[in-house]
């Protein structure tokens, strides 16, 4: 079983709202509860793991460039792990380099895993919206709510996407300039799994 550790939202998503982010103190308590609660089994079971341990420390204390560091040393004991691959993902967003966060998010696509892939999918539009890939950031949206048809973010996302290729091009690319520091309402699940 995977653990995962939420990040904005169910594992700290960085990917907030565009009106509103939650309050510190709710994700952080979220994240600590989510580690402790499902990381023991899985980690103390598998290569890896202390590298995991770190990673999820370093991203928690938002140290993303020393937490990828981590997540990469895990994947050289474990180069299949969707769950590593899932929080390179996260760690590579928040350092902005979406482009290697959708090959991650892809890697975790890959698992099989329902939550995993639900989250994966999820966090995989917002690389692709940060991207302003607004298209393929919508049929990730999509793909996350068949997979998690009550995820609330997802389709709060998918409602701003489509909002968003209803106007016109001119809006879009003055939004986009705008909005690229705002995070123009995505929400993102970022947190990490706990588990490799």
């Amino acid at each position: 079983m995977l653990a995962m550790q939420p990040f904005p939202g169910r594992f700290c998503r960085t990917l907030e709202r565009v009106t509103r982010r939650p309050a510190p103190h709710v994700a952080c308590i979220v994240v600590a509860f989510g580690v402790a609660a499902m990381t023991a089994p899985v980690l103390y079971a598998q290569k890896g793991r202390a590298e995991v341990g770190e990673g999820n420390r370093l991203y928690a204390e938002g140290r993303f460039d020393e937490a990828y560091e981590k997540y990469l040393e895990a994947l050289r004991d474990n180069p299949d792990s969707p769950v590593i691959r899932f929080n390179e993902g996260n760690a590579l967003y928040q350092t902005q380099e979406f482009q290697r966060a959708l090959d991650a998010y892809r890697a975790a696509i890959e698992s099989g895993d329902q939550e995993l892939v639900s989250k994966a999918w999820y966090n995989l539009g917002n690389a692709l919206y940060r991207q302003q890939q607004l298209e393929g950031a919508l049929e990730a949206y999509k793909q996350s709510l068949r997979l998690d048809p009550n995820d609330e973010d997802a389709k709060h996302n998918l409602e701003m996407v489509l909002q968003q290729m209803q106007q016109p091009a001119a809006a879009t690319t003055a939004r986009a300039t705008a909005g690229a520091a705002a995070t123009a309402g995505e929400r993102e699940r970022g947190a990490t799994a706990a588990g490799t």
